[in-house]
């Protein structure tokens, strides 16, 4: 049967929001009143999130051809990105770095539009070279590893979440990525490390513990992983997501009992997340719980018609219980939503095993015909 499971991985995720990080710049440089009447009403504009209209302010105050610094094309940039006008931002920040070279921020902000571009190259460069001019921004180190990171440049990266927390050793954010690096690398004792530093930072970070116990759970560390899913539960007992890890934990020790339970205590609160009830199901059914995993698995259709977990799960099942009429309707409504639908291997062959054992039935030599072309794979 199939599961549906919870996984995580290392990515990388940049919220810009540079007018509300304090990058807006406004310099009197002595122009004439109605440039900068103009500069400034774009200023304001800016600040109230009318990106429109203060790049039009902008644009008509460098049509002026007055001299109105750096600042205004930082603006315009800024008005740029938020209008998704990516492009035209690069080329604003970089006539305000034509015209102030040594100040850092044009380059960090140019930075996070070559990351939002998917340039990671050009982005890296701009951060190297902010860090250059200022080598004390957490903020630049982090980034760039993560940059780093994505590029599998892992001992660059580990370089620069060491010096991101050499600036902030308390910054809670730093220790995770560093800690989810160790994870990714299979540097299990230094991510627990990292997890636990977070966790004594932040006792209250209720995530923190789910994470950790993840890990545990990967390192075959059952009493850990079981005593950070209760600590996460002890503090978030409304958090259905809980349940569901959890309840996965307590199915991949042989719990199944426990996991019913945890399954049944999520969808009480989560009731219309269809894979609480699809791993259920499962459940059922290796206890010999037929109905009951039939109840299951026609409440995940009816929460997603299209659910290829559900009608596998349901060919399977009426497999074994000899409905073979339903056996093959479901196999072959999973071929309809996916014709390149994949077959556990250990499935196939208990599958196969089941049907010779009723050769004579017409849809069982339908259904093994489906079988026999269906791609296979190992499970995870």
């Amino acid at each position: 049967m199939k599961q549906e499971n919870i996984g995580w991985i290392i990515g990388i995720v940049v919220l810009i929001g540079l007018a509300a990080l304090g990058f807006v710049y406004y310099s009197d440089k002595g122009v004439s009143l109605n440039a900068q009447e103009v500069y400034a009403e774009g200023v304001k504009q800016l600040e109230a999130r009318d990106y429109a209209n203060a790049k039009k302010s902008f644009d008509k105050a460098v049509a002026s051809g007055e001299d109105l610094g750096a600042g205004i094309y930082n603006d315009r940039a800024v008005a740029n990105v938020m209008l998704e006008r990516f492009d035209d931002a690069i080329a604003d920040f970089s006539r305000a770095i034509d015209m102030e070279s040594d100040k850092p921020d044009a380059y960090v902000q140019r930075g996070f539009v070559y990351v939002i571009k998917k340039e990671p190259g050009n982005a890296i460069a701009d951060f190297t070279k902010a860090l250059s001019i200022d080598a004390n921004s957490a903020k630049v180190y982090s980034v760039r590893g993560m940059l780093y990171a994505d590029l599998q440049r892992f001992e660059d990266a580990m370089k620069d979440f060491d010096k991101a927390l050499e600036l902030e050793p308390n910054n809670i954010d730093l220790h995770l990525r560093r800690a989810s690096l160790n994870a990714y690398l299979g540097n299990w004792d230094a991510s627990i490390a990292g997890f636990n530093k977070a966790v004594d930072i932040c006792p209250e970070c209720t995530p923190l513990y789910m994470d950790l116990a993840m890990i545990h759970q990967q390192m075959g560390n059952n009493h850990e992983a079981l005593a950070n899913y209760n600590k996460a539960l002890e503090q978030a007992p409304d958090r259905g997501e809980y349940y569901f890890g959890r309840a996965m934990f307590f199915s991949s020790v042989g719990m199944k009992n426990e996991a019913i339970a945890d399954y049944s205590q999520g969808i009480e609160l989560y009731p219309d997340d269809s894979s609480m009830y699809n791993n259920r199901a499962i459940l059922y059914y290796e206890a010999g719980r037929y109905d009951e995993a039939l109840k299951d698995l026609n409440k995940v259709l009816e929460l997603d018609p299209n659910s290829e977990h559900a009608y596998y799960n349901l060919a399977e099942l009426y497999i074994f219980k000899g409905d073979f009429d339903l056996a093959l309707d479901n196999l072959m409504k999973l071929m309809e939503i996916n014709s390149n639908a994949e077959l556990f291997t250990d499935d196939k062959a208990n599958w196969i095993k089941e049907l010779n054992k009723h050769k004579d039935n017409a849809n069982v030599r339908k259904i093994k015909e489906i079988v026999d072309n269906m791609r296979t794979r190992e499970r995870d």
